[in-house]
């Protein structure tokens, strides 16, 4: 049975010692394929395999057409720049492997706790979390090329406005059903986004972040002006639970 460690437990130092001799003993003379979203997890656990395992690693960043704007190109700079080789793949290929998972053990606070002490730089242990199905967890209804790059566009705005608020994680989702709207007059069935800024510590429970009316006020016009489509923009104030903090 795993034991969860909490971040009261936590010794970072003693942790990283142990996973790295569990990684070592579990890949023993053979290539280890890493793959790296840019997440704070994931970004830990190649920190964790490159001290393991060095050239041994090979970590790739899987472009799936789902991402944030310059995500691959931000991500593999960071770790590049770490000494970390990173080469971006076609999400088409594929891979036989035996997992190994050596942060099972923690929530997201803790896991932060360990990518500062591997030499994360801030950007990257701090990153607000993101799905692992990326931008497809944030369209209700079929996730289309064209569905896709609407709410990237609009996950842009909400980025840009909110990456001071110091929220545990901030999005914007893009709803199925159209809504009546006005441009120039005439009626405009368009598209709406929902905003959601959450505070949390590890996920488990969260409540909305309290933004001021200015700031949400922004974050619409921006959108409105920005994303072609759009022509509703809501925030949602529902807690963890009910509540959860992706859509989908």
């Amino acid at each position: 049975m795993i034991k969860e460690i909490s971040a009261k437990e936590l010794n970072p130092e003693q942790f990283i010692q142990e996973k790295v001799a569990e990684i070592k003993a579990a890949a023993g003379e053979g290539l280890v394929v890493n793959a790296l979203s840019g997440g704070v997890d994931s970004s830990t656990v190649t920190m964790l395999g490159h001290r393991a395992l060095g050239d041994q690693l090979k970590t790739v960043f899987i472009e799936n057409g789902l991402m944030r704007q310059g995500e691959a190109e931000q991500v593999v700079g960071f770790f590049r720049g770490l000494g970390v080789r990173v080469d971006i793949v076609d999400a088409r290929e594929a891979f036989g492997y035996q997992i190994i998972e050596p942060l099972i053990q923690l929530r997201k606070d803790g896991v932060r706790m360990v990518g500062k002490a591997l030499g994360l730089p801030s950007e990257l242990f701090n990153r607000i979390p993101f799905p692992g199905p990326a931008l497809s967890a944030r369209v209700i209804g079929e996730a289309t090329p064209e569905r896709i790059e609407t709410v990237r566009k609009a996950t842009v705005v909400v980025e840009r406005h909110l990456k001071g608020s110091g929220a545990f994680q901030y999005m914007g989702i893009l709803h199925e059903d159209r809504v009546t709207g006005m441009r120039n007059g005439k009626r405009d069935f368009g598209r709406q986004i929902e905003v959601r800024c959450w505070d949390s510590v590890d996920a488990r429970t969260a409540t909305p972040t309290r933004l001021s009316f200015e700031i949400l006020e922004q974050i619409a016009g921006d959108i409105i002006r920005e994303v072609p489509g759009i022509v509703s923009v809501t925030y949602h104030i529902a807690p963890k639970p009910p509540s959860t903090i992706e859509a989908v």
